[in-house]
């Protein structure tokens, strides 16, 4: 069925999906929600990013989750994206003052928050 240029946008995507979903071959499992099954089949065999259970299967609070999602992204407010944004601010690193303040350096090379880490997950801190 040929879609009218008339038609308002809504009615046209709509139109439009209806014209793929009747060329796809559907196997639907009664158990299974149809709407997941279609968005399954429509995005395909994603693989998904190693990360993903570390966010989102775990007991931890949503704020820890959030932080952990913005340091994953590399989108957590350090002082070095703050200078970009014309932030006049210090950017020592205010845990160890070794170093300019990095999501990387926050979480993989400061000293401290290495230390903090290490008390927290059980293991003695590294002398």
């Amino acid at each position: 069925m040929a879609i009218p240029q008339q038609a308002c946008c809504m009615t046209r995507k709509i139109m439009e999906v209806r014209t793929i979903f009747e060329g796809m071959h559907w196997r639907f499992k009664k158990e299974k929600s149809i709407t997941k099954q279609i968005y399954v089949q429509l995005i395909g065999e994603e693989t998904g990013v190693p990360w993903k259970d570390l966010v989102f299967n775990n007991a931890a609070r949503p704020k820890s989750k959030f932080t952990l999602w913005l340091q994953l992204h590399g989108r957590l407010l350090t002082t070095d994206r703050l200078v970009k944004w014309g932030m006049i601010i210090d950017t020592q690193c205010v845990m160890c003052r070794n170093a300019v303040e990095t999501h990387e350096h926050l979480c993989w090379e400061c000293t401290l928050a290495k230390e903090v880490c290490h008390i927290v997950s059980g293991h003695k801190a590294n002398q």
